[in-house]
């Protein structure tokens, strides 16, 4: 597997060549800043574009034509790290070398790609009253699903806590639903395909001359878009030396706790892999010991586990539980990152650990759009393409020093309790 860089037309196009896959995956991948104002219609964008074109004017018609090209798959979202966002759009395609005829379908692919995300509907040089009023809905039904969802509530309004005036990290954004209009899509629509840093990448096994005549033909014009280089990748979150209590009453029948501990740790480097083998110790899987002693054998939790939040550098513990159980099933978490401190992780933990990671990135990469992701990803983070085998030596040489003088580096920061208000005897 070898990763091709060449520029086309001053598009970063990214090839990568694997043979063991029947389809070719192509991704457009559009990079700017993470911004307040502009966050709801970034988010919203992808979907819009879906269901609001000139060339393919129902998603019916752009179903028959993703038939037409023998049962194409056409998806999009979006992606954040810190200060970063991006807007994707991927297409997976039958390699043309399946098919019975002689059929262009690279180049039929990347036109669909290319009019679906270039060519909406448009009104007055405004995308389409209905299809912005739309998407205005979809945000508010969005957060109104969130408020009457209280697990999903209780996990909003922690993030929202600790990130304070920070970038936000949970669509939608409900400060700005005001701002949301015709003149607010269309602005972000105009800056995404005119000045967002836009990358190609193409998975799977083709030519690459035929690729580059493909990519060429498709713009008219070279492009010209800002450089995301020295965009920072975490949040950069201030956090102090205080224990930050919290909590929000509502009508729940159960309690939902977060305890959060700060902890910075470099992107992409062994310390974030170091992260993720403590991570799945701790509480990362079902045999972790937050599971295993707080739930399995204690009986005490409905839930629980733990994830680290590289944007905000936090690790979180998420639990569920009777309100009777609340302070019991703080001070045994809390006892069990103790432990851990004080090097009371066993050899059989660590290897268990490691085996479950390593078999996590291997399932990833075996798929074909989950290695274009590692390959995004990686892009974004080190300039460089995703190894598989880099990745499981780093992990490999992990020892229990290095985990526990990490978890030492762990700072006790918040807990957040969403839970049920007592009655009072008065």
């Amino acid at each position: 597997m070898k990763l091709h860089k060449i520029k086309i037309k001053g598009i970063d196009v990214r090839y990568l060549q694997v043979q063991k896959y029947k389809h070719i995956l192509v991704s457009f991948s559009f990079y700017n800043l993470n911004k307040k104002n502009d966050y709801n219609e970034r988010n919203l964008i992808p979907s819009l574009l879906e269901n609001n074109n000139r060339i393919y004017k129902t998603s019916d018609q752009l179903n028959v034509a993703m038939d037409m090209l023998y049962g194409a798959d056409f998806f999009s979202g979006t992606y954040q790290r810190g200060h970063l966002f991006s807007n994707q759009f991927h297409l997976k395609l039958v390699n043309p070398k399946y098919l019975h005829e002689e059929e262009d379908i690279l180049a039929r692919g990347f036109k669909l790609m290319h009019d679906v995300i270039f060519k909406p509907k448009m009104y007055g040089q405004l995308l389409t009253k209905k299809a912005v009023e739309d998407k205005i809905k979809e945000a508010k039904d969005a957060m109104h699903t969130i408020k009457q969802d209280k697990a999903t509530l209780a996990y909003f309004n922690f993030l929202k806590k600790v990130t304070g005036k920070g970038l936000p990290s949970f669509f939608p954004y409900e400060p700005t639903f005001q701002q949301m209009s015709q003149a607010s899509f269309t602005r972000v629509y105009n800056e995404m395909i005119n000045n967002d840093q836009l990358k190609i990448f193409v998975v799977g096994d083709f030519e690459i001359s035929k690729l580059n005549q493909i990519i060429d033909g498709c713009f008219d014009k070279e492009r010209s878009q800002i450089d995301i280089k020295n965009v920072p990748l975490n949040q950069n979150i201030e956090h102090d030396d205080m224990v930050h209590h919290a909590r929000d009453f509502d009508e729940v029948s159960i309690s939902r706790l977060y305890l959060g501990y700060h902890l910075h740790v470099e992107r992409h480097s062994k310390k974030e892999m170091m992260m993720e083998v403590l991570n799945k110790i701790i509480g990362g899987d079902a045999q972790s010991k937050l599971f295993r002693n707080i739930r399995e054998e204690a009986q005490m939790v409905y839930m629980i586990y733990s994830a680290y939040l590289s944007e905000i550098d936090l690790m979180m513990i998420h639990f569920e539980t009777e309100a009777k159980d609340e302070d019991e099933a703080i001070r045994r978490a809390k006892m069990i990152i103790e432990d851990v401190q004080s090097g009371y992780i066993a050899d059989d933990e660590i290897n268990m650990a490691k085996k479950s990671l390593i078999k996590t990135y291997k399932s990833i990469s075996d798929k074909l759009f989950g290695l274009v992701k590692l390959h995004m990803n990686e892009e974004i983070m080190t300039d460089k393409p995703f190894d598989l085998n880099t990745r499981i030596e780093t992990i490999q040489s992990i020892t229990k020093e290095d985990l526990v003088g990490l978890a030492n580096e762990l700072t006790y920061q918040h807990e957040y309790r969403f839970v049920k208000e007592a009655i009072s005897d008065e």
